[in-house]
């Protein structure tokens, strides 16, 4: 095998002599042709060649152990070779690249101001549209959160009607909970609509100062030509907005839109975390975690999220701060300048108010990467959290003689149940399944595949009991009937792969009365499952053996699940008997 690796990696190295001593980019190809390694160089033989005289160690080496064969292609100019590599490296995803993790998830606000009454909505994507977009935002609730709050001010629409001035349309149910100012009624004029947006896009971009200058010089107008109605939703608006701006800190006085980066990289992955100031305010802080790291450095690290994270951004600062230089900066200065509207300045700070911000910067991304790197790799965890879960319930007493063979079994079932009633009346119980299961799944560092555990919500098979024998509020005996007809008619529902499947686990919603109903259960039926319960008042886990119940860590995963299934049979029958009662309640409206 040291052989074979030998003889290709030097059949590899006569194909560099043919190279040329120009820029361009060039892609390592594995045995499938497909592209596992995208680079750029200012020198395409010297930056090729230097992957073989590297350390056997070393990243470059492992990429060529996995490389059958190579390409190359010549530009004019070394910024030319930066945005042909961040194109290849977007289109083919290859393997050895630094870059940002799960990016198609981020979120973009869109506004459509090239309409007539421009639409705000989220997007995944930035389109060439003549729309405006911010973002990408990293946390999706807390963007949709600040957005909410931002309607009651700015009273905009996001519905995707096609409104023009003059024209009435059927509104919608924004309209009447005052969230939006009505453009599909022709109640607003096209101008004072515009102001509204141009105001929302003044907030985004962090320039508030001259919104409340106008909103207090409107309200003065107001009070002076005695519309006094105007005068207060001026007021209510002006309050509220001051609310939202409250938290808001003046952290520069240069008032220049910056973005400050900090990194920590770990074994695996990297951390960035980028605070945006903008108009010397702090607006944003986001975090971007990067895969692809192994014995990267880190201005290389740091050229590699500069190119994904700006590619993308719709956004621009005027200066991007940082405390060190990234690989090829004069490179990254110019691509930047030709992929924005206006000059970029990369600043490497080592004294002054900046400096301390980017010190916070790399503290928040070490926190952040410590979280990482506690949980690892979530499959080890779920497995992990298996296990121990095995310890709880695997006893005799707990009717569960056969001994589960983690390595050996394919599946791990479930069933949680909770019951939910209004004074006994319209009771019903309601079963939810979580499944850990075995899936072949990709080992990056390995080049393999593997078998791991896995868990999921099995929504597919939750099922609704009615209480039909019970008439009076008497949880045990509900209980006693929900379980009764789950497992005492698997026969008669054989096709149902809910009934047909048995549990390996049920999880009781309560406490030892709960769970001794459920046991008396399992017994007239001859049934050896192990049982629980999950006591909500101090999170106790009851077992036959246990009469005083155990109590778990709150850190720890096996307690984590149980809650979870818990927590979910609840989520399920409350809202399946909300929506009964609401629906009776129109019934009898009618």
């Amino acid at each position: 095998m040291a052989r074979q690796n030998r003889a290709k990696i030097t059949k590899l190295a006569k194909q560099t002599e043919g190279l040329p001593n120009k820029p361009g980019v060039y892609l390592f190809k594995d045995q499938k042709d497909k592209p596992i390694y995208v680079g750029k160089a200012k020198n395409l033989k010297k930056r090729v060649n230097s992957y073989f005289k590297a350390d056997r160690n070393s990243k470059a080496r492992r990429i060529l152990a996995k490389t059958s064969s190579l390409e190359s292609i010549v530009v004019s100019s070394e910024v030319e070779a930066l945005i042909l590599e961040s194109n290849l490296v977007k289109r083919y995803q290859p393997k050895y690249n630094v870059d940002l993790k799960d990016d198609k998830n981020f979120l973009y606000l869109r506004i459509s101001v090239q309409e007539d009454f421009p639409r705000v909505n989220f997007v995944r994507r930035v389109e060439k549209d003549k729309a405006k977009y911010f973002g990408p935002f990293t946390n999706a609730k807390e963007i949709r959160s600040t957005l909410k709050f931002v309607r009651r001010i700015f009273p905009f629409r996001t519905c995707s009607l096609k409104i023009k001035e003059g024209k009435k349309q059927k509104p919608c149910l924004d309209l009447h909970l005052g969230k939006c100012i009505g453009p599909c009624l022709d109640n607003v004029e096209k101008n004072d609509y515009r102001k509204i947006i141009n105001d929302l896009i003044l907030f985004l971009e962090g320039k508030q100062n001259g919104i409340i200058d106008r909103l207090k010089d409107q309200m003065e107008k107001a009070v002076k030509s005695k519309d006094f109605e105007k005068a207060a939703k001026l007021r209510d608006q002006l309050r509220g907005f001051k609310q939202l701006t409250i938290r808001q800190k003046v952290i520069s006085t240069n008032f220049v839109d910056q973005d400050l980066i900090g990194l920590r990289i770990g074994n695996k992955v990297a951390v960035v975390n980028l605070f945006m100031i903008r108009s010397g305010k702090l607006t944003g802080c986001e975090y971007f975690t990067l895969k692809n790291v192994n014995r990267s450095s880190r201005g290389e690290v740091l050229s590699s999220f500069i190119q994904n994270y700006y590619q993308k951004v719709a956004d621009f600062p005027k200066e991007v701060i940082l405390d060190l230089a990234p690989d090829q900066l004069e490179i990254l200065s110019a691509w930047l300048n030709k992929i924005s509207d206006h000059r970029i300045k990369i600043i490497i700070s080592k004294k002054g108010n900046k400096k301390k911000l980017l010190k916070l910067a790399n503290e928040n991304a070490e926190l952040y990467l410590n979280q990482i790197v506690r949980l690892g790799d979530s499959r080890l965890v779920i497995e992990k959290a298996l296990k121990e879960l095995l310890k709880v319930i695997q006893h005799p007493k707990l009717l569960a003689p056969k001994k589960f063979d983690l390595n050996k079994a394919k599946r791990f079932r479930i069933e949680g149940y909770d019951i939910s009633n209004l004074q006994g009346k319209d009771a019903y119980g309601s079963m939810v399944v979580l499944e850990f299961f075995k899936k072949e799944v990709e080992n990056k560092d390995k080049g393999t595949r593997e078998k791991k555990w896995l868990l999921r919500l099995a929504k597919d098979q939750y099922r609704i009991f009615r209480v039909r024998t019970v008439t009076k509020p008497n949880d045990y005996r509900m209980f006693g009937e929900v379980l009764s007809r789950r497992l005492g008619n698997r026969k008669k529902h054989s096709d149902d792969e809910s009934f047909r499947t048995l549990p390996d686990l049920i999880l009781i919603d309560g406490g030892k009365g709960q769970l001794n109903a459920a046991l008396k259960v399992l017994k007239s039926l001859d049934l050896t499952i192990p049982a629980i319960s999950l006591a909500k008042k101090d999170e106790v886990i009851f077992t036959p053996l246990n009469k005083d119940g155990i109590k778990l860590e709150e850190r720890s995963q096996v307690l984590k699940i149980i809650q979870k299934i818990r927590d979910e049979s609840h989520r399920f029958s409350l809202k399946f008997h909300r929506n009964l009662r609401s629906k009776s309640i129109r019934r009898g409206a009618r």
